[in-house]
């Protein structure tokens, strides 16, 4: 990495940096985050290197010293911990423990030769999942597991014994849907954890079948509301005020609910400002390690009676993905930052078009709250309210597919869950992005390798189709890839052949499904995360 390609520059800003301070601009910054240009510089340094954020706006858009608030506008070196986001690594590429401030999210990443900005990765949260130091931890309380154990062991049980049965009898390929409606209501009557870990499951045909996944892409969070004294509590043990001296309701109930928290709309006494209070549920950290050792314990279990099945399937390493995303959920300290991050790089005032994030309140946000701006607008899918306010849909179609392509394509870093629910047109015709615990990240080289995969399919060229699969970890070292290269022959030809107009992208994921679950196919999550973007926007 040459002097040449990397290039630093020092700056100075008299209200809230010392005069000494280094700053690194990190990408092209809202207004509403401090607005400090747009040039992609690169750190020369050696050794190890720190960064945290500077320039933070309270909720009345007055500049405020970042050590007290969350990161804001620019990324600048520090020796020592800050509360706000840091990203440790070391210029040679090689990985580092990071190190946290008191409070915020950490970014780890190191260095590729492309230079990746460290900026560009999703945040981690301050509590990230340790499946070994939570077994070591649990396996001591077995009054907390015993009892869960059997909760979640003997409906999945039954339904197993269900699919070897099946198998045992030859009939197991007919009975697929039956049995996936089995997993499905079974899955959905376990809680919060458990369906977003059949909700992850849904988007990973290198584990099961298609009418498996069909079945539980159907699992929705239908959870009631909780008490509001007690959220009301929350609140306050959060941010060490009375909910009453910082809030005023606008509604007197939630406005939704999900299985991590619920949303309140209510008003700043402040400054009158309308916002949407999100809040978890009661213990929910609790809950979910809970369920994710006892999960862990049973794909381990699992995994030596799918290998007598065929399936050379790592439950336990799935669960490990699957923690380490939920973990970054329910952490809104991360949330924050991702959405910091994703209006400083998609933003209309900075990027695309029409493209509005709402903005957060650091001082008012938690790891259990996350105060935002309240957005007013309606789903991509109410075409009665679009008409009403004479809405363009093909515009808002286009925004949201030119935003989705630049996310995926040109940065790496995307909004991984851009449901209906997720998705609002403002009255003034704006696309406005919602809920930011569930992003991704690809590196250029998988984002190359996603894009040559792309034309390879179109080009029928099925040799280099398995060759980059290969390269990106997709297949084992040592495959015979013959039959991979003839089953792609078989199968995707005839989707292919469809008119334009007509081409369906499911369609196309459906096949190549069918080929890795048969196959030994091994997914990373960046490219599960992609398919499942993908989908949805379709």
């Amino acid at each position: 990495q040459s002097a040449t390609a990397n290039r630093a520059f020092n700056s100075t800003n008299g209200n809230d940096m010392n005069d000494d301070s280094t700053v690194v601009a990190m990408g092209s910054y809202s207004m509403r985050f401090g607005g400090y240009g747009s040039l992609e510089e690169e750190l020369e340094q050696q050794g190890v290197y720190e960064l945290r954020m500077a320039d933070t706006f309270d909720s009345v858009d007055n500049p405020v010293d970042s050590k007290s608030l969350l990161p804001g506008g620019r990324w600048v070196n520090t020796n020592s911990g800050h509360n706000g986001v840091a990203v440790s690594g070391n210029v040679d590429g090689s990985f580092l423990p990071d190190k946290k401030g008191e409070q915020g999210a950490t970014l780890n990443r190191s260095f590729s030769s492309d230079m990746e900005q460290p900026s560009r990765q999703v945040a981690e949260p301050l509590v990230r999942y340790d499946p070994i130091a939570a077994e070591k931890l649990l396996f001591l309380q077995p009054a907390k597991w015993l009892v869960r154990n059997v909760q979640i062991a003997f409906p999945f049980g039954f339904w197993l014994a269900g699919v070897v049965l099946d198998t045992v009898l030859g009939c197991e390929k007919p009975n697929r849907t039956h049995r996936a409606k089995q997993l499905n209501s079974i899955i959905a009557s376990l809680g919060p954890a458990i369906i977003k870990a059949g909700q992850a499951l849904a988007s990973r045909p290198d584990l099961l079948p298609s009418e498996y996944l069909n079945e539980l892409q159907k699992l929705q969070d239908d959870v009631p509301t909780f008490n509001n004294d007690i959220a009301f509590r929350i609140v306050e043990e959060e941010l060490k005020q009375k909910f009453g001296g910082v809030f005023e309701l606008v509604e007197p109930e939630p406005v939704a609910a999900a299985s991590i928290g619920q949303v309140y709309k209510g008003r700043l006494l402040k400054n009158g400002q309308t916002v949407a209070i999100k809040i978890q549920r009661p213990n929910t950290e609790e809950i979910v390690a809970l369920d994710l050792y006892v999960l862990r314990w049973w794909g381990g279990v699992y995994n030596g009676i799918f290998r007598l099945l065929g399936r050379d399937i790592d439950l336990q390493s799935v669960m490990d993905d699957f923690g380490n995303l939920l973990y970054a959920e329910i952490d809104y300290v991360a949330e924050a930052a991702n959405a910091r991050r994703f209006s400083e790089l998609y933003a209309q005032d900075v990027a695309i078009a029409d493209v509005f994030v709402p903005k957060v309140y650091s001082e008012l946000t938690t790891r259990k709250v996350l105060t935002m701006e309240w957005v007013d607008g309606f789903r991509l899918t109410d075409r009665e309210n679009l008409e009403a306010y004479n809405l363009d849909r093909e515009k808002l179609v286009d925004t949201l597919v030119q935003c989705s392509l630049r996310q995926i394509m040109e940065n790496g870093f995307f909004h991984a869950d851009p449901h209906a629910g997720n998705l609002l047109a403002t009255k003034e015709g704006r696309l406005c992005y919602l809920d930011f615990g569930m992003m991704s990240y690809a590196a250029a080289a998988q984002r190359n390798g996603f894009l040559l995969a792309v034309v390879h399919i179109v080009n029928r060229d099925w040799g280099e189709l398995v060759r980059v699969y290969q390269k990106l970890g997709f297949i084992p070292d040592g495959t015979d890839v013959k039959p991979i290269e003839d089953a792609l022959e078989a199968a995707l030809p005839d989707v292919l052949n469809t008119d334009i107009s007509e081409l369906n992208f499911k369609n196309v994921v459906g096949k190549l499904g069918d080929i890795m679950y048969t196959y030994p196919f091994s997914l990373p999550p960046f490219y599960i995360s992609i398919i499942r973007c993908l989908g949805v926007l379709e």
